[in-house]
């Protein structure tokens, strides 16, 4: 949003996700009956969304040069009149980008405990972010008390047994989520499923399609979250 002549970043949480929202518009394409381009012509980006301009944070667009053909990511800082260090009306072509982060992914080499890194760090920013060793501490007795609750009431037979093991799975993935708490709507599982993926991913990269791509973007980052200096 734009406030007194300065850019701030929207604060309240996204009513969809990005994947959620790409769901909505393909139903909503769907139940429209005007007439539309062909698939043909129409061009996928594998960095749609998630691609932006270090400089002044806002998101390329994507658009195809009539006469070369080539497909690009543009700067709309400029056409917006919006502030940018860098011009704000640059561009850049999408192989080259496509090329650039595909040796990215090759130059990338994890280590071994990456796991426990990356766990070990997002605890450290839940405590910056004001989740207390006390407060996760607290939440853990609370758990494993209504672990204990649930055992009662199946002993003295309130509930069956499809029910303890119901409770009992909830109660046990919650305290795994104390040991690794989610991060600005990241949660550890997802960074760690992303990891797994990398090495596929980099052998991969150069010969799948567009849309393979597109996915493996998806997986990999946060929409917005790959800034280009153009």
């Amino acid at each position: 949003m734009k406030y007194k002549e300065q850019r701030h970043r929207g604060l309240h949480p996204a009513a969809f996700t990005y994947e959620e929202w790409q769901k909505i518009r393909s139903v909503t394409d769907s139940m429209h009956h005007a007439a539309k381009r062909s698939e043909r012509g129409r061009n996928i980006y594998e960095f749609a969304g998630y691609i932006a301009c270090i400089h002044c944070g806002l998101p390329l667009r994507c658009q195809g040069h009539a006469v070369t053909k080539h497909l690009y990511y543009r700067d709309t800082a400029k056409s917006r009149r919006l502030p940018c260090s860098n011009g704000g009306e640059l561009t850049i072509r999408a192989d080259l980008a496509t090329q650039q982060f595909g040796e990215l992914l090759r130059s990338l080499r994890l280590p071994d405990n990456w796991r426990e890194l990356i766990r070990q760090q997002m605890v450290t920013e839940a405590q910056a972010a004001g989740t207390t060793p006390e407060s996760i501490e607290r939440e853990k007795e609370r758990l494993k008390l209504k672990k204990t609750r649930i055992l009662k009431q199946h002993r003295e037979g309130y509930i069956d047994d499809e029910e303890l093991y119901g409770e009992m799975a909830a109660v046990e993935l919650a305290l795994k989520h104390l040991d690794a708490p989610e991060v600005n709507g990241v949660k550890y599982e997802e960074v760690v499923e992303a990891g797994e993926h990398l090495p596929g991913m980099t052998a991969l990269w150069d010969v799948a399609t567009v849309q393979e791509r597109n996915e493996m973007i998806m997986i990999l980052l946060q929409p917005g979250g790959l800034y280009y200096d153009l």
